[in-house]
């Protein structure tokens, strides 16, 4: 057994873009148009992994989620 916090994955290293329009409708009215892509890159980073004592020591068990895009709309008045 080793100290607590000997042993950690490697940082995870995500790229998230957004892209927005703002569009003044008359008056105080507005509409914002958006587009997100999150995880641009498409990276697997570790995000959980076993260091418990045994065959499945250092096993990864979970990973970052794929890249998603988001198409998105908002009106104020």
């Amino acid at each position: 057994m080793g100290e607590f916090g000997e042993l950690r994955a490697p940082s995870i290293q995500i790229v998230n873009l957004k892209v927005a329009k703002n569009v003044a409708l008359g008056g105080s009215r507005k509409l914002e148009l958006t587009f997100q892509v999150f995880n641009a890159l498409n990276s697997s980073g570790i995000t959980a992994a076993n260091y418990l004592t045994g065959p499945q020591f250092g096993q990864v068990t979970d990973i970052t989620s794929a890249r998603v895009a988001r198409i998105g709309a908002g009106f104020s008045f």
